[in-house]
């Protein structure tokens, strides 16, 4: 028995090293922690780590000795015995622990949160609001002084047997993830003598990063002028706003039917753009949205069709826009990741502010929609508007609060205006157009040329050329020949866009015609 658990903790022992030494090494710059600080805090938990082996073999060894006492002496019984003999033994047995049963997974994680608890010396409930909001303190020098203090104890707590590893997983996700909207909690005294204080804050969590925040919203519907004049009273107050349009294929082509707006207050205010038709810009909506960036700065997610729909229907020029589609890029270029794709406001709410009651409103609404398409049924005219369908609409814009201080974070000045610049490029992206092209050209998940600033190569002395299948100008060396139409000239997305077209026929035709 002895041997086998030993060989058990040996195993893992790797595992907890590589673990904690990883996850140190990943975020902490040699000035803020040298080397031999990394390796002084290793060697200090794998020797606590190897006290708390050395007692958890010993116990076992006890255990199993009882067992075989037991064991020996119910053998030697007679049997019209054994029944008074078991009898005694219960007495004895009663007083010992039973042994542990084959706990459940939500049994396991209540007792390894109860164990970093006693060890870090933080509230569970605490503990499960930062693993729930997905984010942890910044490790600061005076953090990583108390922490390394704490792992050159000696002996841990009574915990669970794989309490290394637990403690590794949870020291792991302190120092990986980065400080954000944490709650403010009162550090209370560590109930394990052996350990020192360990001198963690958090700063306050905010509403829309826990699982119950989309329930605060407050939805206000207007369907008349004067509704819309007042909005615009309180909204003219606002130095960001966040901006979103719903319809049936919302473009020129299609229809807008809801225009949502929100503020920084949780405040949602949703105009019936379908009943006021014109009366709503009318009435405000236009100089609103037409301001600069100095009065109001408009926050979207991929603001194509919106900006196409609203100058190409009601004649408003939406300007003043920080695409946060874009700021998702730069934040993605600046961690090494692929930036060839544009990522979906499903996917980036899902990613980074991690709310289940808010990706739970976006998938039902997502799955009407894709039903309704199916039907060929405009939904977002039908009235009265359905609850979900309105919740629907408050979290993609109040959900781009939270999203944008997550994805500003550690963005220099060079990164915002990069945004910036974008994102008036990408306002004009669509509108542009007098005639839309193919649509696989355009609507395509590939982050277009010529938007950000680090994606293109300004040389105006070099020979322009129009791409035949976006339409949009570039330099000759910037195009390629298409596959199906030689006489073609691509643009690098519109290649991609040919190569995994699934209707080549019409994309031939469509190429011949624009050459």
């Amino acid at each position: 028995m002895k041997v086998m658990v030993r060989d058990e903790l040996r195993a893992i022992q790797p595992v907890i090293k590589a673990t904690i030494e990883d996850a140190v090494r990943n975020v902490l710059s040699e000035s803020v922690c040298s080397k031999e600080d990394v390796e002084h805090v290793v060697k200090s938990y794998a020797d606590a780590t190897k006290t708390a082996q050395k007692k958890v073999i010993e116990e076992a060894a006890v255990a199993q000795s009882s067992k075989r006492v037991v064991e020996s002496v119910v053998r030697q019984l007679d049997a019209d015995k054994v029944e008074r003999e078991k009898r005694k033994l219960n007495v004895v047995v009663l007083n010992t622990p039973e042994p542990k049963k084959e706990s459940s997974p939500e049994d396991k994680k209540k007792e390894d949160l109860k164990f970093c608890s006693s060890i870090l010396g933080i509230p569970v409930r605490d503990i499960e609001v930062c693993w729930r909001a997905g984010k942890w303190m910044n490790p600061s020098q005076n953090t990583v002084d108390h922490l390394s203090s704490s792992l050159k104890m000696k002996t841990w707590t009574s915990g669970p047997a794989e309490s290394a590893e637990v403690l590794a997983e949870a020291f792991s996700s302190v120092f990986v993830h980065e400080p954000e909207n944490l709650p403010d909690v009162e550090k209370p005294e560590p109930n394990c003598d052996k350990l020192n204080d360990i001198d963690i804050t958090f700063d306050k969590v905010n509403n829309m990063a826990t699982a119950s925040s989309s329930s605060s919203y407050k939805i206000t519907w207007i369907n008349d002028v004067a509704g819309v004049k007042q909005s615009i009273k309180d909204l003219g107050r606002e130095k960001e706003i966040a901006v979103d349009c719903e319809g049936m294929n919302l473009s020129r082509e299609g229809t807008l039917d809801i225009l949502s707006i929100a503020t920084r207050h949780r405040d949602v205010y949703l105009f019936d753009i379908a009943k006021l038709g014109a009366l709503a810009f009318e009435a405000g909506l236009k100089g609103l949205l037409e301001s600069d960036r100095t009065t109001h700065t408009k926050l979207l997610y991929d603001c194509r069709n919106d900006a196409d729909a609203l100058l190409h229907i009601y004649d408003v020029k939406l300007a003043g826009v920080l695409d946060l589609q874009l700021l998702e890029v730069i934040h993605r270029r600046n961690r090494g990741q692929r930036i060839e794709y544009l990522r979906g406001l499903k996917k980036s709410l899902e990613t980074y502010v991690n709310d289940q009651k808010m990706e739970i409103i976006k998938r039902k609404g997502i799955n009407e929609i894709e039903e309704s398409k199916k039907k060929d049924v405009n939904i977002w005219a039908a009235r009265p508007l359905s609850d979900e369908l309105k919740e629907y609409c408050a979290v993609d814009v109040a959900a781009l609060f939270p999203l944008q201080k997550i994805l500003k974070k550690g963005k220099d000045a060079e990164d915002m205006k990069i945004v910036l610049e974008g994102s008036e490029r990408f306002s004009d992206y669509f509108r542009s157009y007098e005639v839309l092209p193919m649509k696989e050209f355009i609507w395509n998940p590939f982050l277009p040329q010529k938007i950000l600033r680090f994606n293109f190569i300004r040389n105006t002395t070099e020979e322009v050329k129009k791409c035949q299948g976006c339409r949009k100008e570039f330099r000759k060396a910037e195009l390629k020949i298409s596959c199906l139409a030689q006489q073609a000239w691509l643009c690098g997305v519109c290649k991609k866009v040919e190569i995994r077209a699934k209707d080549a026929v019409s994309m031939l035709k469509w190429l011949k015609e624009s050459v």
